[in-house]
């Protein structure tokens, strides 16, 4: 069953989801006071969503020609023909009697479309995307504690907002937490974990709508309140162009999920035309109207702030002692830490596949295969071992070759080769 596709369009919608909306949704406040919240910036959103569902769209084509070599080749065995995406057509995929795990991946995309030596490329940009987006929610995972960690441990007088050890302890504590939901099969296994994701994000949504709809329409709110901010806050077009331009990186950031595209695709059961545009339609614009909400009512509260903006973090802006926003800060950290998985997931298999692709890497692969295979044939076949010269299964050990063509899960492959099984198979007797 691992080998086959387990994923439904409800855990595939969760897991792009959690790929996409995370901490980057309190940067759009600042997006949308900056190009005019009213018209300007529902536009660029609207915009930016329909161009990113066109891409995921041709994206999962180009992975399904990458394996298939053309479209009349993307009629697996078993299938009933080609089905229509985006006018266009592609593998259907409809009744694939086996069902089996799809193998399309980014780097050999690039490498069909681009000849070889782009494969490396596209390799190294996929893994620094993912690399660096890790390192990036785990200084707003370390942010977003800090209120808990300086109320347990007083941090150095100075300090203010920056790194301090008990600080830096509390991240790497909550990271190790989390780090076996990293070594996990597949995508569809979290799907529960991206449901506890968006729960945790939509929490962080209503808490800032609530806080910026209340300083800008009640009254007798603590803050000083700027009636210059407040008109524009409903401004339709941007002050200037340069404002434009440093929003537009803002709402491009909100829909990078691509990293995880090909492999939810990979896992989805009978990924038709339909069932694909659903899962992808069903994402995207749930997603565009939460943006909406937060962007916009979010940036209402620049007329509460004492500079009459808001910052690239909207919750920086908000009182650290107040409850609702403590509750806050504690779901976006929930939020931040379930996105791990996510991210390093993708990056672990790109590696792995790179490492098999190459000699150096295929020779350490070899030598964790036989140090493993040893120590679960001496846990598990003590008998078979003092019957068995030591040399017949060094020799057999030896002969095992990892190549790509029977690695469908790279990482958890070498769990399932028992050098029990392999001494069974040589010496039936």
């Amino acid at each position: 069953n691992e080998n086959l596709r387990q994923g439904t369009i409800s855990s595939a919608r969760f897991n792009l989801l959690s790929s996409m909306v995370g901490g980057g949704s309190l940067s759009l406040p600042l997006a949308f006071h900056q190009s005019g919240s009213t018209f300007i910036a529902p536009l660029i959103l609207v915009s930016t969503a329909a161009l990113a569902q066109r891409s995921i769209l041709f994206l999962i084509r180009a992975g399904i020609y990458s394996t298939t070599g053309s479209v009349v080749g993307a009629q697996l065995e078993g299938g009933d023909g080609v089905a229509i995406i985006g006018g266009n057509n592609i593998l259907g995929n409809t009744q694939n009697r086996s069902n089996k795990k799809g193998t399309a991946s980014y780097e050999n995309v690039a490498s069909q479309a681009f000849g070889p030596s782009a494969k490396y490329l596209s390799t190294a940009l996929v893994f620094a995307c993912c690399f660096f987006g890790t390192v990036g929610y785990a200084v707003l995972l370390r942010d977003m504690l800090e209120p808990l960690v300086d109320s347990l441990v007083e941090p150095p007088e100075g300090v203010g907002g920056g790194p301090t050890a008990a600080r830096n302890f509390s991240m790497w504590v909550v990271v190790l937490c989390v780090t076996p939901l990293c070594t996990l099969r597949n995508l569809t296994a979290l799907k529960n974990v991206g449901a506890a994701s968006m729960a945790s994000v939509g929490t962080v949504g209503l808490c800032v709508a609530y806080r910026s709809l209340q300083c800008h329409f009640g009254s007798g709110y603590g803050n000083e309140k700027h009636d210059a901010a407040a008109g524009d806050a409903m401004a339709a077009f941007p002050e200037s162009m340069k404002q434009l331009l440093d929003a537009a990186p803002l709402f491009i950031s909100a829909y990078i999920c691509h990293f995880n595209v090909l492999p939810i695709h990979n896992e989805l059961r009978c990924p038709t035309s339909d069932r694909v545009k659903k899962w992808v339609s069903t994402s995207l614009w749930p997603a565009t109207l939460f943006y909406w909400v937060i962007g916009f009512t979010g940036s209402l509260y620049a007329k509460c702030t004492p500079t009459g903006s808001v910052q690239g973090n909207i919750l920086l802006d908000f009182d650290e002692d107040d409850p609702l926003l403590l509750l806050g800060r504690f779901c976006l950290a929930m939020t931040i830490t379930f996105a791990f998985p996510m991210l390093v997931v993708p990056a672990r298999d790109i590696l792995v596949r790179s490492m098999i692709d190459s000699r150096a890497g295929n020779r350490f692969l070899r030598i964790v295969s036989n140090l493993h295979g040893r120590l679960r044939f001496r846990s598990n076949s003590s008998n078979v071992q003092n019957h068995i010269p030591t040399g017949v299964i060094n020799d057999q050990i030896e002969s095992m070759e990892i190549t790509q063509g029977n690695l469908d899960e790279p990482l958890l492959v070498l769990e399932n080769r028992s050098m029990a099984s392999t001494t069974r198979d040589a010496y039936p007797d």
